[in-house]
């Protein structure tokens, strides 16, 4: 018998092979490994508690990246080859802030993030 999960007004879906992800309007983003055949609400009090507003859901393999209101770039996941951006290898269960600076320093926003097999790519504005 197959399990069906409410999840409330759906803002937001991304897929890639095997994991799939989707952002309500409470905010909530629920994940799903077709390899592990579960689902996983990520970090949703924490996200609460921060007033976080999220927009521009991606996924790749096993990983993804939601932006929030203020451009900055979250991601979730496997991190084998350092697909998310966090500077290391490490998988992360929670959301992770990204953070992107420019040579001299500056603060990165992001406006978009798309996710492939086993990479992200982002487009990055300066905040100067």
């Amino acid at each position: 018998m197959k399990q069906i999960l409410e999840v409330g007004p759906v803002k937001e879906i991304a897929a890639s092979y095997d994991n799939f992800a989707c952002l309500t309007f409470r905010n909530e983003i629920f994940t799903w490994n077709q390899d592990e055949n579960q689902f996983t609400v990520l970090d949703h009090e924490r996200n609460i508690q921060m007033n976080l507003e999220f927009k521009g859901l991606s996924c790749g393999k096993e990983f993804g990246h939601v932006i929030d209101q203020h451009g900055n770039l979250y991601g979730w996941g496997n991190n084998k080859h350092g697909e998310l951006g966090t500077g290391d290898c490490f998988p992360r269960t929670k959301l992770a802030q990204v953070r992107i600076f420019t040579n001299d320093k500056h603060y990165l926003r992001c406006k978009a993030v798309f996710n492939g097999h086993s990479f992200a790519f982002g487009l990055f504005d300066d905040l100067q």
